[in-house]
C-alpha cells in the first residue's frame, strides 16, 4: 500500500521511521531543505523516499494521484496545508488521515492559580503584540520568522527572535529590522535549561510561544518561564481533529487487510 506522510513535525518523522518499519511503502513529503535533513536522520535506515518543496494544489493533485493513503502530519498552525489536502484526497479518492500531536496541559487543577499570573493565552499573534506594545521588557520570540510583520509594533532592540539555522529565516529577520545580535538561529526543541540560560542571557521578560505540545517543547518552555520569574504569551491552537499514532495504525492495518481481502 503507497502511503504518502506531508511532515512538519517530530510526530511526522517518528511516524514515517515506524511505518517503513513495519513495512508500508512509504514516501515524505517535506516543505524546506532543513525538514528534509531532519527526515534523512530519522529515516537513514529504512530507505523511504523524500520529496522536497512546497507545493500548491496543481502540484498535490498531481503527485497524490500516485497514492492510495495520505497522512497529513504537518504543523497544528499549517492550517492552509491542511485544508488543501483534505480538499485533494476528497477529489482524488485518496484515503486521508490527520496525524495529530497531544496538547500539553499547561494549567490545571490547583496549578492554574500558581500559573495564572505568568501566562496568558491569546487568539493569535497580533493579540501578543498588542499586549506587548503596553509592556515593557525584552521578548523572546518563538513564534518563528515568517510572522514577524505581525510584531511591526514593537520596538526591534526589544525582540530577540529564536528561529531555525536558515538563511531565509535569517533574510526575514533581516528585513523586518531585527538586530543581528537579537537573532538565535538554533535547532530545537530546547532544554529547560536551555531555555532558561536565553532567558538570562538576554534578560527576557516575557515570552511568546504557540501551543505546540509536548513535542514542540512546550513544557521545557513554560517550566524555564517559570523558574525565571517570566511572563508566557501562548498563542492558541485552532481547533482540529484527529488520530495519535497508535490510532494511525489500526487504521492504516484494517485498511491494508481490506485491501488484501478484496485483491484475493
Amino acid at each position: 500500500m503507497k502511503v504518502i506522510i506531508f511532515s512538519g513535525t517530530t510526530e511526522g518523522r517518528i511516524a514515517a521511521g515506524k511505518l517503513s518499519e513495519k513495512g508500508y511503502d512509504i514516501t515524505v513529503s517535506v516543505a524546506t531543505k532543513l525538514g528534509r535533513e531532519a527526515m534523512d536522520t530519522e529515516l537513514s535506515e529504512n530507505g523511504a523516499d523524500i520529496i522536497t518543496g512546497r507545493l500548491g494544489p496543481v502540484e498535490l493533485k498531481e503527485l497524490l494521484k500516485k497514492f492510495e493513503v495520505c497522512i497529513d502530519a504537518t504543523h497544528p498552525f499549517a492550517t492552509e496545508i491542511t485544508e488543501n489536502l483534505k480538499k485533494v484526497c476528497k477529489e482524488e479518492d485518496v484515503h486521508y488521515f490527520r496525524l495529530i500531536r497531544d496538547k500539553y496541559n499547561t494549567v490545571s487543577g490547583s496549578q492554574k492559580e500558581k500559573d495564572s499570573d505568568m501566562i496568558q493565552y491569546v487568539d493569535d499573534i497580533e493579540a501578543a503584540a498588542d499586549i506587548l506594545n503596553d509592556r515593557s521588557g525584552n521578548i523572546l520570540i518563538t513564534t518563528g520568522s515568517k510572522d514577524l510583520k505581525s510584531y511591526e509594533c514593537l520596538e526591534r532592540n526589544r525582540l530577540y527572535v529564536r528561529i531555525i539555522p536558515s538563511v531565509d529565516g535569517i533574510k526575514t529577520c533581516e528585513e523586518e529590522g531585527i538586530p543581528h545580535k537579537n537573532i538565535i538561529a538554533m535547532w530545537g526543541p530546547f532544554s529547560q535549561k536551555m531555555n532558561e540560560a536565553v532567558i538570562e542571557q538576554f534578560d527576557i521578560k516575557y515570552v511568546v510561544t504557540k501551543d505546540s505540545g509536548k513535542n514542540g517543547g512546550f513544557a521545557e518552555k513554560k517550566e524555564a518561564a517559570k523558574n525565571k520569574d517570566c511572563k508566557l504569551l501562548i498563542i492558541k491552537r485552532p481547533g482540529e481533529d484527529g488520530l495519535s499514532y497508535d490510532e494511525l495504525v489500526l487504521e492504516l492495518d484494517e485498511l491494508d487487510k481490506r485491501n488484501r481481502n478484496d485483491i484475493s
